[in-house]
């Protein structure tokens, strides 16, 4: 069987690959404004993707103070990040529909820190205490790996 190695560049510059179908490794570009932040960063535990608005949510909200914690929460079709602040959470970023493979124009959401939680009317199934918004997917690539065999 031979299955695909996809990768994607964002309008900014970053390189993705995606890794088991779900996750992705994102080498960064080199940029000014980054200083020595740049090269390959640590592979996420999830990948998906959303509409560049509520990426830029996503990404604001990691200016917000004060903050005791944050978590992202994904659950049903819907992704959302809620703040824990001064005793209680809160939601920072309204649920947003994701989509779990990339494309042109959608952004991608790394997550990390997975954890389970029980479903509850308010917020989701799982919930991660990581995340970085990347900017929107401008170019795809797709080319064949080498083949894997269902045989021992």
């Amino acid at each position: 069987m031979i299955s695909p190695v996809v990768r994607f560049t964002t309008e900014r510059g970053s390189e993705y690959t995606v890794v088991d179908l779900t996750r992705t490794s994102r080498k960064k570009k080199a940029r000014a404004e980054h200083g020595t932040d740049a090269g390959m960063k640590t592979t996420s535990e999830l990948t998906v993707y959303i509409d560049p608005k509520a990426a830029k949510e996503f990404g604001m909200a990691q200016g917000l103070s004060p903050v005791d914690a944050f978590t992202v929460l994904l659950g049903g079709d819907t992704v959302q990040l809620a703040a824990h602040t001064y005793g209680r959470w809160r939601r920072v970023v309204a649920p947003t529909s994701f989509y779990v493979t990339p494309r042109v124009g959608l952004c991608p959401l790394e997550l990390w820190g997975f954890q389970r939680l029980e479903e509850t009317p308010e917020f989701g199934v799982y919930h991660f205490d990581n995340w970085h918004p990347g900017n929107a997917i401008v170019q795809m690539t797709a080319s064949p790996s080498r083949a894997t065999s269902s045989r021992g």
